[in-house]
């Protein structure tokens, strides 16, 4: 135990060393004053060579990013070399500032930045399609330096280079994008990629082109994009490539598909066995007809992807069945192609003019979206909306829905259909309403209770509006079924515990008539659902 003494020295003590400390914190103040006041007379062409390296690093990093989309780099960067001699003896020196080439109009800061790099790879950028290809044979003499490759041009030129370039040696290639604008004139050319030549290549991204028919390049990719790329092979040669991407986990593959039935090629059934994309994480299909998409997915499996984009065109050339359903867009058995289907629990549907939509999602953030558009329903697209729920309803009959989300015209639904969504989906918790307006009237009904007295959808405690684009209006959503679907519900115990909704004001003058409707609306659903929100917007 302690005694007196010994406390009182111990508090001496720790006031001594407080003192201490304070007077440390002052010294350390007063030195770093003293050191920049020295470094302040320090002339700038004094600074020791990592400082600089660093500062320009700083400034070249700072600029890159201001000057993306194009613009040239270039005349920035050069402003440090006229500072002072030594900066420019640094900065020409330092072969890390020359290894990121983007080259705009001229050849020049090409070829000065591949004689500064110290033969280490470099990444080359091509800004302008007005570059010259004449001027880009000097990548020919420098083949294996360039670990990224990216050429935005149409120039039908370019092809000569590049097909010299890739039967060169490109063992440091990593990253190759030669994507010319769409709407351009796009000449199709076969490159000669080939995997043997480039072995470390992860990162494809071809426009117009060819597809490569080299297994051994598809194996070694992580990442492909094709867009409007035809293939010289059948499909069952197609599909071979996809079996060599085993470590494939992006893929985008868009206005591809249609070359083989174009050719006048007759699809083949789909293989026995699917093809196994085990490392995708992402896939986006699009631009073809639903016929090809679907045969397509019919052939591969996924089963680890997080985020899956459909997109099928109706105006797509198709020569044996033009299809116009969102079911003719998928694969046969789609739990087969997507295995994280049955686990869904969250869908989204919209439809709007010639542009259909459905976006499900699982609790394990996975995401599908399934998109058509359609040149068939044009004139008649309202119709389609019912068909795109009914779609819905038989895609996914066998997913535990808790929420839905509808935007489209609801009164063009029949109470029939919604009372199928409603027995269909019999874990659905929340139901979010939006779209171009048209009464509720059929939605309302369908949301009854049977005449047996069962409850449509026990679990659900939601029903809202969408954002403020929803135009959905007072007399449409109150309709007179609305309370009394409500009034049943509560009674059947099955209670809703929440009604939000902003609700677009009627197009006439009476918005004071209007507002005392909206509170005697409020007064009276709260006598049968928890919590009442409801709010008119113009």
């Amino acid at each position: 135990m302690l005694t007196e003494v010994t406390k009182a020295k111990q508090k001496q003590w720790l006031q001594e060393r407080d003192a201490v400390l304070v007077r440390q914190a002052a010294l350390e103040q007063e030195l770093a004053r003293l050191n920049r006041l020295i470094n302040a007379v320090v002339p700038i062409n004094a600074l020791p060579d990592e400082l600089l390296i660093e500062i320009f690093g700083y400034f070249r990093a700072t600029v890159s990013a201001e000057y993306q989309g194009g613009r040239n780099l270039a005349p920035q960067w050069m402003t440090i070399h006229g500072v002072c001699r030594r900066w420019r003896q640094v900065a020409s020196s330092t072969p890390k500032f020359w290894r990121i080439v983007q080259v705009y109009r001229k050849p020049e800061w090409l070829s000065l930045s591949l004689s500064r790099c110290a033969q280490t790879a470099v990444d080359i950028q091509f800004l302008s399609p007005a570059f010259s290809p004449a001027r880009g044979t000097i990548l020919l003499s420098h083949a294996w330096l360039i670990r990224s490759l990216t050429i935005p041009s149409t120039n039908i030129a370019w092809n000569m280079v590049l097909t010299k370039l890739f039967s060169l040696p490109m063992p440091s290639l990593e990253n190759l994008r030669l994507s010319p604008p769409l709407q351009k004139v796009i000449h199709h050319e076969d490159l000669g990629i080939a995997g043997s030549r480039l072995p470390r290549l992860r990162n494809l991204d071809l426009v117009g082109y060819f597809v490569p028919r080299d297994e051994a390049l598809f194996a070694n990719l992580r990442s492909l994009v094709m867009d409007s790329c035809p293939c010289p092979a059948t499909f069952p040669q197609f599909l071979d490539l996809f079996s060599a991407a085993v470590r494939l986990e992006e893929l985008t593959l868009l206005r591809c598909l249609h070359w083989f039935q174009g050719s006048g090629i007759n699809l083949p059934p789909p293989p026995a066995t699917r093809v196994v994309l085990a490392n995708l994480r992402s896939m986006q299909i699009g631009g073809d007809s639903p016929l090809l998409t679907s045969h397509f997915l019919n052939s591969i499996q996924v089963p680890n992807a997080s985020h899956i984009q459909i997109e099928s065109d109706t105006f797509a050339d198709d020569m044996s069945e033009v299809s116009d359903s969102m079911i003719s867009t998928l694969p046969a058995e789609v739990p087969a192609t997507f295995p994280m289907w049955p686990a869904v629990t969250s869908v989204e549907i919209t439809a709007d003019h010639d542009f259909f939509d459905i976006v499900a999602h699982t609790p394990a953030n996975q995401t599908i979206t399934v998109s058509l558009t359609s040149s068939l329903k044009v004139l008649q697209w309202q119709t389609f909306y019912e068909e795109l729920v009914v779609d819905c309803t038989q895609l996914f009959a066998d997913c535990p829905i808790q929420k839905l989300e509808l935007q489209g015209i609801h009164d063009d639904v029949t109470e029939e259909t919604w009372r199928s969504v409603f027995r269909q989906f019999q874990e659905l918790e929340t139901v979010i309403l939006g779209g171009s307006g048209g009464s509720l009237d059929t939605f309302w009904k369908g949301l009854a209770s049977t005449q047996d007295g069962h409850i449509c959808c026990p679990r659900l405690t939601s029903i809202t509006t969408g954002e403020d684009d929803s135009q959905i209006t007072f007399s449409d959503f109150l309709v007179e079924e609305a309370f009394e679907t409500l009034r049943k519900r509560d009674i059947g115990g099955a209670r809703l515990g929440l009604l939000d909704v902003r609700l677009q004001r009627d197009d006439h003058d009476g918005a004071y008539t209007e507002d005392d409707g909206r509170l005697e609306a409020t007064r009276r659903l709260e006598t049968m659902v928890d919590t009442v929100s409801m709010v008119l917007v113009s």
